[in-house]
């Protein structure tokens, strides 16, 4: 990974390619200008991996959150772009005890390497309750907006 973003961080750091002296004047300068070289390749490494699922993905992760509900036929789920990384949010809408939809409720997956997917949360219909906002609060630290 380092040499593919290596031609790039020259260009950057405007390194003389015959091996000369950097045009930044102290070595804190250059370390500052390192880190942000850095930064912006992993940046943009994890852009590229963020794609979105396969259907057969898709399917395995609305099983997951089927197992969760009441009534887990009337599930309608919402499934936004994934965003890569480890965790996966959506939104699902599912009958409660009183038979009526109770709402779009915002859930969380952890993303296993294997393809597969393990729950980890879910808030309720109320978008105000402390599950949800948990939840939410969550969700957008991992780019994920609702």
């Amino acid at each position: 990974m380092v040499g593919r973003y290596w031609g790039f961080v020259q260009a950057a750091l405007a390194l003389p390619v015959d091996g000369g002296r950097l045009p930044l004047s102290t070595g804190r300068e250059k370390m500052r200008a390192m880190h942000g070289v850095i930064a912006l390749a992993l940046g943009f490494s994890a852009q590229a991996s963020a794609k979105d699922f396969t259907s057969e993905q898709k399917n395995k992760l609305q099983n997951v959150v089927r197992e969760q509900l009441l009534d887990s036929e009337s599930a309608k789920f919402k499934l936004g772009k994934y965003q890569g990384g480890t965790v996966y949010c959506g939104l699902v809408n599912s009958k409660n005890s009183f038979g009526g939809y109770a709402g779009n409720a915002v859930f969380q997956v952890f993303v296993l390497p294997s393809g597969g997917f393990q729950f980890l949360g879910m808030g309720d219909g109320d978008s105000s309750s402390v599950p949800s906002t948990t939840i939410t609060q969550s969700c957008a630290e991992h780019g994920y907006t609702f």
